[in-house]
């Protein structure tokens, strides 16, 4: 058995390739909307609120708001290899949506790496597992991490400033959602929702694009990538 973590809406994956102070491969950034003031360059976005449910075997499920939180997942033994699968890869790159139109420039280190609630919801950093991503039914990019394991794994959650860290004890078969999702009505915004993810660019491009004709897994289709919904990658 494993356990299964899912990253849907706003979350945009940054690589220690390029932020080498991240402690581990990949970091989901989970963009706190609330401090664009509701829109980016101009353009209305919605305002979104960032929470996890965890599901594991034979316990009520919790919903857990996320305010400032830094987290990763623990194993008592030798953690389960990090494997990240191609289809990872075809995650819409903020880098090259924009490199016919503006250079980007690093991440900002005020978003990715300083644990600033009023920048960031969270953060996840993946340092064991299988990272994939594939299309939801909405054609929305989404993110799995599967951590193939016998053995009790632990999701140590630690609160950006002073207050001291907490486990959460996840035996195989557990799932969890992290998901920063919009919280207003309906509307056009959602489709240029997607234009958040920029706020983890050191600079704001003048014109940020929105992804056209992505293809992922298990939907046989081109199409938008689910702009206001879509996870993302950068740089």
């Amino acid at each position: 058995m494993s356990v299964q973590i899912s990253f849907t809406g706003i979350c945009t994956f940054v690589s220690q390739t390029t932020v080498p102070e991240l402690p581990g491969p990949w970091r989901a950034v989970v963009v706190n909307s609330f401090s664009t003031g509701g829109s980016v360059r101009g353009i209305p976005v919605n305002e979104h609120r960032a929470l996890m449910v965890i599901e594991r075997p034979g316990e009520p499920t919790q919903e857990l708001l996320l305010s400032g939180t830094r987290m990763f997942l623990t194993s008592r033994g030798a953690p389960p290899p990090f494997n990240p699968l191609p289809t990872f890869g075809l995650l819409p790159n903020l880098t090259l949506l924009m490199k016919d139109l503006e250079p980007l420039g690093p991440p900002s280190g005020a978003v990715v790496l300083e644990s600033d609630p009023a920048l960031a919801s969270a953060y996840f950093d993946v340092t064991m597992g299988t990272l994939s991503a594939a299309l939801t039914q909405e054609f929305a990019a989404t993110t799995m991490l599967n951590v193939d394991t016998t053995d009790t794994l632990t999701l140590v959650m630690e609160p950006f400033g002073t207050d001291p860290p907490s486990s959460i004890p996840l035996p195989p078969g557990t799932t969890i959602i992290i998901a920063n999702e919009d919280t207003g009505p309906r509307s056009e915004a959602i489709a240029v929702d997607f234009l958040i993810h920029y706020l983890t660019a050191a600079t704001l491009p003048l014109v940020p694009q929105v992804p056209q004709e992505i293809h992922l897994p298990f939907i046989d289709v081109t199409c938008t990538a689910g702009a206001g919904c879509s996870n993302s990658t950068y740089p």
